[in-house]
């Protein structure tokens, strides 16, 4: 597809979420169908289809009411406990008119609307005849057409099949007048499982006992799926939106609209490419529906174990088409790799059920369940068949008392044995018993050198879970401050341990740890009893595979120094030994891993894939271009350790304490407190910020971020000179009190604006402290220098000079774009930065106004102020957005560089048009109605799915760019017209520290 038309079509999806917000549209595919250049242009049609129908998969910001791609058609319908939540009053198509509340189906009475999804609509209903409370299924009328009848058809069928107290029930089926109906279980005071994952996703953290209680859980689910697979049922939407959780955390599987029935013809065969694409199986993802069984639903099962575990899920991606080579092809980390505290046990569970091989997984969900509760019971799992040192340790934990008895005795016996060999040793008398006893001790030096290998298995996997444990712990080792300097130290002295190991000092109770080499040297051991394949036919197919790989060139290049050493001519015989050892390890490292050498036991496979991977993972970790522990900046970790604790340990000299600085912070500090603007503020130095003076014309003080890139200059009529490498600089805003939001009955009152809104109102007076704001829109290359990336959809490749009127090529300077609430939040959170409330956004977005635009009421004063959709928009590329403003010529299509137009009364720059930008708050319809008692409100932990957004941007007409105009999306939601503008909040004393 061409970028223009994908660009046209991103701007369709751009309106239609303005036009939901003002509900004048409410689903997707009718607005789309009602727009002139659709209908006039089937490429745009078809294109605009294709990423609509893909957000509705992976971003879930079309359609209210649900935020799960649109799989079996229904939404879930986890019942709220509060009222408050319900829809009374909302209707759907019908017979005969609208449904609503008290209408007749049947012998079922509608009491109230609980769920909608792409398809169906969920009522809460009555069944009158035996006088009990159902959920009623119903197919949207506009909806009716083969496919959904199908899938309902499906439901249907699969529903009447199944029975188990983990599966929610269907009562009965039928059509009424026309319209297809399912009655089910009704469960009451419910939410689901993705409830609860994106609450601790959203707490950034989990306690102990999640790890006890997802293993219960999910043994209950897989007890219901076997009772489904049993009865020849295979669900094939298994997500965690359709794991109801019903008083008490029982887990209940629903929505089998997707179901395969395997010994019905007709439902079981009609091609369709089902389920939801994050949970899909490679069986399902390569489309092999021949070959899909109920295995399918146990690599499903298995993701959204990774997913409840790590708080992630295993395959992600931009696209579907990513996504799905991912779950073909990628194996992804254990969960240990997020969450350290994870048992190890879970991690293998998780890791068998989505082994790519249907063989290879656990082959019922009864044999899952049976292993989860193994891990609950403390005994040895068969996912990871557990050699007698493992089953040994297992049992003491079970038997403490007895294990300790038998460790005794056995020392008993190795001491005797030892006492026994001295004596018979000089007793020439007993020759015979003398080679009993050195047999004897034979035996027991065998069995002490398997223990001493035992030992080396349990610090390789300790080794692993320290490993895991720094690359988890490292998330939290934010924001760079001189606070972190001895978790800094810490972290790093772990892993220079795990480099070089350490030897055990019993006077600390330290115990030893092995040294990479170490490590490495146990590996090569291992590989060394991996033995070449012997099957002439297995290993004539191996042997194909491996031509042109990385493998044929190094034993190609292991040729070249084998020759090299034999003739004498290496110039560095020593290094080329040591060389040709790296490549043969290399070699057997591939080898293996294409099935050209096998070992003889699984164990010691396994125990192959703990150690190669242990390696690798230091290996990394210290790597010094990309590893976690140096100096380093990567997409995966961002800073790595050694940075940031280099820019802790420098902080407090660079922004406070040097001389240069502190008498920038003696300049500021006296200035601030003069002026009138700030009424005698005492400002303490801010840790982390260098003053760079006042604006000349707001009169505000400037600081820079030092975190972020170099510090601005002014030129010489006291203006800033930006460039790609300048940092975030913040305009300290004074305290003060605002009128906010927006009102269209009194001309004469304050904010005063015709096209007001009710979810801007009603005006109140609101309070707010000093408080720091981004001067500009933070920038691509201020995102990428702390994170490694830049996320935006518009860079280089993608911009052309043709779309600003000056020619300008593409630069960093552009705002960053395409993050979501989370991906903003978690960034401004690195940086020890915040959003800006709603409040705070609005006060500084006026800069001491009260019209409706900052720089005054009429559109036309938006020119040179606001780069919105304007006459140079229309003829340059923007013909495709929802309305233009003939009247206004900012010179730009797409958004410029940050600080190219005017500033407002505060001195910041773009706070209306380039990008939206978001704020902290949820979004709460009715929050400027409430009564709130002190300064600076801010609307969180309401358990609210959207979060605002405010300012417009490049394709917003100016009606959606007015200062008190708040959009809201879900937090998941990015576009190339949503940025954001870090705030932080005063320190009330200077941090030395």
């Amino acid at each position: 597809m061409s970028e223009f038309i994908e660009s046209r079509a991103r701007s369709l999806l751009a309106r239609f979420l303005v036009d939901r917000e003002s509900n004048a549209s409410d689903h997707w595919r009718s607005w789309l169908a009602q727009q002139d250049e659709c209908r006039s242009d089937s490429d745009l049609m078809k294109v605009a289809a294709q990423i609509f129908e893909e957000m509705m998969r992976i971003g879930g910001a079309l359609e209210r009411g649900t935020d799960e791609p649109d799989g079996a058609g229904f939404t879930r319908y986890a019942i709220p406990s509060s009222p408050g939540h319900s829809s009374p009053g909302r209707s759907s198509p019908g017979i005969g008119g609208d449904l609503r509340s008290k209408s007749q189906v049947g012998d079922f009475k509608l009491v109230r609307e609980v769920g909608r999804g792409g398809m169906g609509v969920v009522w809460e209903a009555r069944q009158e005849s035996l006088g009990r409370t159902v959920a009623l299924k119903l197919v949207l009328p506009e909806r009716v057409d083969r496919k959904s009848l199908d899938l309902f058809a499906r439901e249907a069928r699969a529903g009447g099949r199944l029975s188990h107290p983990n599966l929610v029930g269907t009562i009965a089926t039928g059509v009424n007048e026309g319209l297809a109906w399912i009655a089910q279980e009704f469960v009451a005071g419910s939410y689901t499982l993705k409830d609860r994952i994106d609450a601790l996703r959203a707490a950034d953290g989990v306690e102990p006992a999640h790890y006890r209680w997802t293993a219960e859980t999910f043994a209950a689910i897989a007890d219901g799926l076997q009772a489904a697979h049993d009865a020849g049922v295979i669900h094939r939407d298994i997500k965690p939106a359709n794991i109801l959780l019903a008083t008490g955390d029982v887990p209940k599987v629903t929505d089998f609209g997707l179901a395969r029935v395997q010994d019905d013809p007709v439902l079981s065969q009609t091609g369709d490419f089902a389920g939801t694409f994050y949970y899909m199986s490679p069986e399902q993802v390569a489309a092999k529906r021949m070959g899909l069984d109920h295995r399918t639903d146990i690599f499903s099962l298995g993701v959204m174990l990774y997913e409840t575990l790590a708080l992630r899920r295993p395959f992600e991606g931009d696209t579907t088409h990513q996504i799905a080579e991912k779950i073909v092809v990628v194996d992804p980390p254990l969960v240990s790799r997020f969450r350290s505290q994870c048992p190890s046990e879970l991690a293998v569970i998780c890791s068998k059920a989505i082994d790519k091989a249907p063989g290879r997984r656990y082959q019922s969900m009864r044999e899952l369940a049976d292993d989860l509760r193994r891990h609950l019971a403390n005994e040895p799992i068969v996912a990871q068949p557990p050699g007698r040192w493992a089953r040994l340790v297992k049992w003491s934990k079970r038997n403490p008392a007895v294990s300790a008895a038998t460790s005794v005795s056995l020392l008993a016996l190795v001491v005797v044995s030892l006492l026994l060999v001295r004596t018979l040793r000089t007793s020439e008398s007993n020759a015979r018993l003398a080679v009993l006893a050195n047999e004897r001790a034979e035996e027991i030096s065998a069995q002490t050198s398997l223990a001493t290998r035992r030992l080396d298995d349990v610090l390789s996997l300790s080794a692993s879970q320290d490993l895991a444990g720094l690359i988890a712990g490292a998330q939290k080792l934010w924001p760079a401050r001189p606070q972190m300097l001895p978790r800094y130290e810490a972290w790093l002295s772990d892993a220079r341990q795990l480099l070089e190991g350490r030897g055990a000092d019993p006077d600390h109770d330290l115990k030893a740890r092995p040294s990479l080499d170490q490590h490495r040297a146990r590996l090569a051991d291992l590989r060394s009893r991996a033995v070449p394949v012997e099957d002439p036919e297995r290993l004539a197919r191996a042997e194909e595979l491996a031509e042109g790989t990385e493998l044929a060139a190094l034993r190609g290049y292991r040729s070249g120094l084998e020759t090299e050493l034999e003739a004498g001519s290496a110039a560095d015989p020593e290094a080329a030994r040591i060389e040709l050892g790296q490549v043969e390890a290399a070699i057997a490292e591939l080898e293996i891993g294409m099935g050209l050498r096998v070992f003889a036991s699984p164990e010691e496979a396994w125990w192959h894939r703990q150690l190669s991977g242990l390696v690798r993972g230091i290996e990394a970790l210290h790597d010094p271009k990309n590893g976690l522990a140096g100096d380093t900046l990567t997409e995966e970790f961002g800073w790595g350790i050694a940075r940031r604790r280099d820019f802790a340990s420098n902080l407090v000299e660079a922004s406070i304490s040097s001389d240069s600085v502190r008498r920038r912070w003696e300049l500021a500090v006296e200035g601030i407190a003069a002026s009138p603007q700030y009424a005698g503020m005492e400002l303490a130095p801010q840790q982390g910020l260098v003053p760079i003076g006042a604006d000349p014309d707001s009169g505000l003080w400037e600081f820079a971020h030092l975190q972020t890139g170099t510090v601005p200059r002014r030129d010489r009529d006291g203006r800033l000179a930006i460039t790609e490498e300048s940092a975030l600089v913040f305009v300290l805003i004074p305290a003060g009190t605002f009128a906010m939001g927006a009102q269209s009955i009194d001309e004469l009152a304050p904010n005063y604006d015709p096209a007001a809104r009710p979810n801007e109102g009603p005006l109140r007076d609101v309070e707010l402290s000093a408080f720091f704001i981004s001067k500009y829109e933070m920038t691509q290359g201020q995102w990428q220098r702390i994170a490694g990336i830049n996320p935006s959809g518009v860079g280089a490749a993608q911009y052309d000079r043709r779309l600003n009127r000056h020619n300008l090529d593409w630069s960093t300077m552009h705002p960053v774009e395409q993050v979501s609430w989370r991906d903003a939040k978690r960034t401004v959170d690195l940086l020890g930065l915040t959003l800006p409330t709603e409040a705070q956004w609005e006060y500084a977005c006026r800069g001491g106004t009260e019209t409706v635009f900052w720089p005054g009421d009429e559109v036309e004063s938006l020119s040179n102020a606001a780069n919105i959709a304007d006459a140079f928009a229309k003829a340059n590329g923007g013909e495709h957005f929802s309305a233009w403003e003939a009247s206004v010529d900012d010179g730009n299509a797409l958004h410029a560089r940050v600080g190219s137009y005017a500033a407002n009364g505060f001195g910041l720059h773009d706070t209306l048009g380039n990008v939206w930008e978001w704020c902290l708050d949820e979004y709460v319809e009715g929050a400027y109605g409430e009564e709130r008692s002190g300064p600076d409100p801010v609307v969180v932990e309401r358990g609210v799915l959207e979060r605002v957004c405010r300012g417009g941007s490049f394709n917003s007409p100016a009606a959606i760019a007015r200062s008190a105009f708040r959009l809201y999306v879900t937090p998941d939601f990015g576009a190339e017209f949503i940025g954001l503008r870090p705030a932080r909040p005063v320190d009330p004393t200077p941090q030395y520290d």
